[in-house]
């Protein structure tokens, strides 16, 4: 039996338990207990039944050994990446940071590490937890949505596994990754970064039915790494400068950050350049004309934008200059 016809049989049950009636009835009694012994042998077959992720790491130079902060890097990119894309399946998916409830649902259980390979067991939501945390009501659809972004992820992958940089290549790839998101992109490409330094080869094996010998394979070695990661990081800049009036009200010549309050109480704040930054004593808290870079950077892959303003030159304003 399948591990989605285990969580069907085991939702049916919940149902079926929920709905007997609070009686004292020794038969009513009897009955929940029989249903609840097998709602939990259920529940144990379902974890044994798991869906696993087998990492291999090969290095051409023979060394069967990985540093430890590099190894959790991958391993922490990866179940991010899972956990991002999942939650882009929610109704009402969070935004910024994601619960740790939430993270704990969608994780990986590590079952043990061999010399020169890692293997990851994918940890389904708990039926014994309410899966209303994931996408939907119940245990079979919330494992679908895990079940899904792991294949999504490895879809980016086996792209990157299997070409080189062409545009055909570049659009499939762009179209999964818009598909998995912004976050799981920027996570996916963490981890194609160590790979790329590290000079490993990576052996993606994942079984969604370990029972039934269902395998899907993908190797990513440095060369594919590297491609992955610059397709993710390439981005079109636009820069502008423009001229502001305003109260310069913070200048930190530590943090290298400024504010300006503009005269529709609204503000900027910003780096400052090294060339601004041993003359910003002279201009605090005094009217100014500030010439800002505003530097705006698109994704090609993601569409994902990010604006980045900096202090470049400060004068006094006309009316705070007389005084």
């Amino acid at each position: 039996m399948s591990v989605n016809e285990l969580r069907r049989e085991f939702d049916a049950l919940t149902r079926a338990i929920s709905g007997l009636r609070d009686t004292d009835s020794h038969a009513t009694r009897l009955n929940r207990l029989a249903m609840e012994k097998l709602r939990q042998r259920i529940a144990r077959e379902i974890s044994e039944a798991s869906p696993e992720l087998d990492l291999r790491f090969q290095d051409p130079r023979r060394r069967s050994e990985m540093p430890a902060r590099k190894l959790a890097t991958v391993l922490s990119a990866l179940t991010d990446a899972v956990a991002h894309a999942v939650n882009l399946k929610r109704p009402q998916p969070y935004s910024g940071t994601l619960p740790d409830a939430f993270r704990a649902m969608v994780d990986f259980r590590l079952l043990g590490i061999r010399p020169g390979s890692v293997r990851l067991h994918l940890r389904l939501p708990n039926p014994e937890i309410d899966a209303n945390i994931l996408a939907s009501a119940t245990a079979v659809s919330a494992n679908v949505d895990i079940m899904k972004s792991v294949e999504q992820i490895l879809d980016v992958l086996e792209v990157a596994a299997g070409s080189s940089k062409t545009a055909t290549s570049g659009r499939a790839l762009s179209r999964h990754l818009t598909a998995l998101g912004p976050d799981a992109a920027r996570n996916i490409a963490k981890l194609a970064r160590v790979i790329a330094d590290e000079e490993y080869s990576v052996d993606f094996e994942w079984k969604p039915e370990p029972q039934e010998g269902i395998r899907r394979s993908i190797v990513i070695g440095p060369s594919e790494a590297r491609n992955l990661r610059d397709a993710i990081g390439e981005q079109d800049a636009q820069v502008e400068v423009n001229v502001v009036e305003g109260r310069l009200v913070t200048a930190s010549r530590v943090r290298s950050v400024f504010d300006l309050i503009l005269d529709d109480e609204s503000k900027i704040t910003g780096r400052v350049t090294k060339e601004v930054q041993r003359d910003l004593r002279r201009f605090f808290d005094r009217r100014v004309y500030a010439h800002l870079r505003e530097t705006t950077e698109i994704s090609q892959v993601t569409q994902v934008s990010t604006r980045r303003i900096e202090l470049i030159y400060l004068e006094l304003a006309e009316d705070d200059a007389d005084s």
